[in-house]
């Protein structure tokens, strides 16, 4: 799927509905989160200098809390700053020579590493660089092999051997093999012994060319979403609040689920308005008018975060002026809520608060970073 349509929609998603009136989703599931313990939050907005970053990505990283990862998409530069936005060094830009890029489609810290981790899955190339007090190096480049029909999502370190997360979706006769894997990475990155598997995002049937009909992935369904934190990886997908965890250090897996939780409803409203708003999406693909139309719940998430004991999940936003984000307590499972502006977008979560980007009310609208600190 385009990766800029694809943020078009995530955009909307998130924002809710622009109009005048309020479009109002479920309020049993409003009134359950309202009624849960919050976690008070202080909002602090980053002032990066955009004469010098002119196009920042909304893919951050503040896992080191006193560093600061951006990337500007106009030349896909990488930008180290403080907590306070003042930038401290620039490396990156498009090309195909060491440490440059034709797209970063994820960034990773290592905090106990002091390693910063860049993958480009045009170049099939991860890139790694070493960060000091103020700059970051470049320290080497893996070219990755092919892994044929299995699509690399991401890449991430557990006792110094790396794991690699695999999207498949493949159509042969009528047989669709939607999963996302597991698998351990040998030293060259070839694919190894498989850790787990489970079902991929939401697909939706549409027709194609000359009539012939395909799965894709539904933009507007259920994703199935993860998040490795400390020897823990934690997945689930957004049609409820059940997840799983495969512990790395045990080779066990658990699970726990929020088992109470009212039914995310969709309503005639949302349908209507969303099928004004997409109009042009659902006239190339008039299947998706079809499928509003009869979708009875919506998507509780489609991100996840964990951090230590806890699990935060950002529940989507159709139309509150408020938006939420579910912390879960793994062990307990004792749930809170933090209230966020309704065009926050969380990216990630250290020991002192939650970070993401804020987005005005269209796609035009400058992104700014966001540091919400916990009181």
């Amino acid at each position: 799927m385009n990766s800029i349509l694809i943020l078009i929609i995530s955009i909307f998603l998130f924002l809710g509905c622009n109009d005048k009136k309020t479009i109002q989703t479920s309020r049993d599931l409003e009134k359950y989160i309202l009624d849960l313990p919050q976690v008070e939050v202080e909002n602090n907005n980053v002032n990066i200098d955009r004469e010098k970053v002119y196009s920042l990505l909304s893919r951050i990283d503040n896992s080191i809390p006193d560093k600061l990862f951006l990337i500007d998409y106009s030349d896909w530069s990488i930008y180290m700053a403080k907590k306070d936005g003042t930038l401290l060094d620039k490396k990156g830009g498009q090309g195909r020579g060491p440490g440059e890029f034709l797209g970063i489609n994820d960034l990773r810290t290592y905090k106990n590493e002091n390693v910063l981790q860049i993958f480009d899955k045009k170049l099939k190339r991860l890139t790694y660089y070493n960060i000091k007090e103020a700059s970051f190096e470049l320290d080497y480049t893996v070219n990755l092999p092919n892994y044929e029909q299995y699509y690399l999502q991401t890449v991430f370190k557990n006792n110094g051997k790396n794991v690699g997360v695999f999207r498949v979706l493949r159509q042969h006769r009528g047989a669709v093999e939607n999963k996302i894997y597991l698998h351990y990475l040998d030293e060259e990155f070839n694919k190894k012994e498989k850790i787990l598997e489970t079902e991929g995002a939401e697909l939706i049937e549409v027709e194609r060319f000359e009539g012939s009909k395909r799965f894709e992935e539904n933009m507007f369904g259920n994703e199935t979403v993860w998040s490795y934190d400390d020897g823990k990886f934690v997945y689930g997908n957004a049609a409820e609040l059940h997840f799983m965890v495969y512990n790395f250090d045990t080779d066990n897996f658990s699970e726990f689920r929020v088992s109470d939780i009212p039914e995310n409803k969709n309503t005639s409203e949302i349908t209507e308005l969303w099928n004004k708003r997409y109009k042009r999406i659902f006239s190339l693909t008039p299947e998706y008018e079809t499928y509003f139309k009869e979708r009875k719940f919506l998507p509780y998430f489609n991100s996840i975060y964990a951090n230590n004991d806890f699990l935060y999940i950002p529940l989507a936003n159709y139309g509150n002026e408020i938006g939420y984000i579910i912390r879960l307590n793994k062990e307990t499972e004792k749930l809170e809520r933090i209230e966020v502006p309704s065009n926050f977008f969380m990216k990630g979560v250290n020991q002192s608060g939650i970070y993401g980007t804020i987005t005005e009310d269209s796609f035009e609208g400058n992104i700014m970073v966001s540091i919400m600190e916990f009181k």
